[in-house]
């Protein structure tokens, strides 16, 4: 899930409680992570593709470093938004936090 605290955004998974991080713009759509466990060493680049309107269609991950450990898996997430309730007529292209995201292993 993506939440707005602050100016800041920030990324949870809920299925992995050490996943919890900052978003820093990088450039155009994509951001980095930096996760608040420091111990992972596993930043990783967040990039957003989206609709025509500009509502997020899916986010996916990358590491930053090549030394980052195999089994964080980032480059096999295809996250796509959730809505919080069932999606209305008018809905379209509507945007807001937070934004869940669901995948393989969220």
């Amino acid at each position: 899930m993506i939440v707005q605290d602050g100016k800041r955004l920030r990324l949870q998974f809920a299925k992995t409680a050490q996943l919890v991080g900052t978003l820093e713009h990088w450039q155009h759509d994509s951001f980095i992570v930096r996760w608040d466990d420091r111990s992972l060493n596993a930043d990783a680049f967040v990039n957003f593709a989206l609709t025509p309107d500009g509502a997020v269609r899916e986010m996916r991950m990358e590491p930053i470093s090549p030394l980052t450990d195999f089994s964080f898996d980032f480059q096999d997430l295809v996250l796509t938004p959730v809505p919080a309730r069932p999606l209305r007529a008018n809905d379209a292209g509507k945007r807001g936090w937070p934004l869940r995201l669901a995948g393989p292993s969220t």
